[in-house]
C-alpha cells in the first residue's frame, strides 16, 4: 500500500512530465501513486512508471476524480490540478502533519498559490522552486474558511474549512461517497464533500505553507470557459443544498455513473484525441 494516492484530472498532458517530477521532489519521504484521469493519452515516459496509472474518461471533472478515487490504493488520498507545480518537500510535510496531528476522520487542507507568472518561471527554470515572500497577499487566511464566502448560508458553519486541495484518510473519503457528481466542477463539489464530513464534527487542519503554485486563467480565457460555466451552473445548486441545515452526509460512491460519458461543455459530442486538436497551442 502506498502512503499517498494522488488523483489528477487532466486535459493538459503537455504539462504532466514537469508536474510528476515536482511531485517526486515534493513527496520525497513517502511512497505515492499518481492516477491520471482524462480524455488524452499521457506521455509514454509516465506510463512506464510503476507508480503511475492512466484512466481514459471524457466526463466532467467531478466524474473523472470520482473514478480515480475508486482506483486508489494509498492509505491517504489527495487530488491536485494538472496546471500546478508542487514545491519541494511539501507533500511529504503534509503527510507528516496528518500522521502527527490527525485521527482517521480529520482533514488537512493544503494552501496553494495561484500566480501564472511564478508558475511559468518555475516551470521554465527561470526562478528557484521557492515560495514567494508575498504569497499571503494572494490567498490570506480567511480564504480557506467558509466564514466570508458562505456567510449567508444557514447550513454552513463559518469555521468549516474550504481548501479544495486536501489530504485525508482514503477509507473515510470513500465511506462518505467521495464527490457528488451532480456538481460539474471540483470547487463546489469539494466544498460540499468537506461540509458533509465537517458537519459531523470532524476536524479541519490547514498547512501554514503553500504546497503548490498553480497557473490560472481568468473567466473564459484560453481553455477555462467550460470551468467558468460549470461553476456558474454549480453555484445555485450548492446554495439550494446548503441554504439551511440539512441531512447531507454519505452519498453513493457509484453516483458518477449517473452522469454523461462526455462533458459537453468542453467536448460537445466529439472525442478529440489530443489537447492540441481541441485548443491548438496555448
Amino acid at each position: 500500500m502506498y502512503d499517498l494516492s494522488i488523483i489528477i484530472h487532466t486535459i493538459r498532458t503537455h504539462l504532466l512530465e514537469v508536474l510528476y517530477d515536482s511531485i517526486c521532489k515534493s513527496c520525497n519521504k513517502h511512497s505515492f501513486e499518481v492516477i491520471f484521469v482524462g480524455p488524452f493519452d499521457i506521455p509514454l515516459l509516465l506510463l512506464e512508471k510503476e507508480n503511475v496509472r492512466y484512466i481514459k474518461d471524457y466526463g466532467q471533472p467531478t466524474r473523472a476524480v470520482q473514478i480515480g478515487l475508486l482506483n486508489v490504493t494509498g492509505e491517504l488520498t489527495c487530488w491536485i490540478t494538472d496546471d500546478c507545480f508542487c514545491y519541494p518537500n511539501t507533500l511529504s510535510n503534509t503527510v507528516d502533519l496528518y500522521n502527527k496531528e490527525c485521527v482517521e476522520t480529520d482533514i488537512v487542507g493544503m494552501r496553494f498559490f495561484e500566480n501564472p507568472e511564478h508558475y511559468k518561471a518555475i516551470k521554465e527554470g527561470i526562478t528557484t522552486e521557492e515560495q514567494p515572500v508575498d504569497r499571503l497577499k494572494n490567498h490570506p487566511d480567511s480564504y480557506w474558511y467558509a466564514g466570508l464566502p458562505y456567510r449567508n448560508l444557514g447550513g454552513v458553519k463559518p469555521h468549516w474549512g474550504i481548501a479544495c486541495l486536501f489530504v485525508m484518510n482514503t477509507h473515510i473519503l470513500k465511506m462518505y461517497g467521495g464527490w457528488d457528481c451532480q456538481f460539474e466542477y471540483m470547487n463546489h463539489g469539494t466544498h460540499d464533500l468537506l461540509f458533509r464530513i465537517q458537519k459531523n464534527g470532524n476536524r479541519f487542519f490547514l498547512t501554514d505553507y503553500d504546497v503548490f503554485v498553480a497557473n490560472w486563467y481568468e473567466g473564459t480565457t484560453k481553455d477555462h470557459a467550460p470551468v467558468h460555466y460549470g461553476q456558474t451552473y454549480d453555484q445555485p445548486l450548492f446554495t439550494r443544498l446548503w441554504h439551511q441545515s440539512n441531512n447531507r452526509g454519505q452519498i453513493d460512491i457509484e453516483n458518477w455513473q449517473n452522469y454523461p460519458e462526455i462533458w459537453e461543455r468542453r467536448f460537445g459530442q466529439e472525442k478529440p484525441c489530443t489537447y492540441k486538436e481541441l485548443y491548438g497551442k496555448q
